[in-house]
């Protein structure tokens, strides 16, 4: 495959990321369909290339948590004083135990 300095400049950040160990996804040029994961890089087929874009996280707002875990926050935060002072609760229990 030829390719012309301006497709090396469109490409090089691509090929970088995938040397970094980053995820690229590409999809076929005659479908336009979805981006999928790519397990290597095929120059050989009209494809293009992205890499992969990161998941974008956000805080849960209040009515989102589940009431369980809500639960098992307070008894964390109630009882976290006390396993500061008695950290016999994280060791293992004995043979005997």
């Amino acid at each position: 495959m030829i390719l012309k300095p301006e497709q090396v400049k469109t490409l090089l950040p691509i090929i970088t990321a995938y040397a970094e160990g980053k995820k690229i996804q590409c999809r076929f040029r005659s479908c336009e369909g979805e981006w999928f994961n790519a397990d290597y890089i095929d120059f050989s087929q009209p494809q293009d290339f992205r890499i992969a874009p990161e998941p974008k996280l956000r805080p849960w707002r209040a009515e989102e948590v589940p009431v369980v875990v809500c639960d098992e926050v307070i008894k964390a935060e109630k009882y976290s004083d006390q396993f500061r002072r008695d950290p016999s609760h994280m060791r293992p229990p004995g043979p005997d135990e």
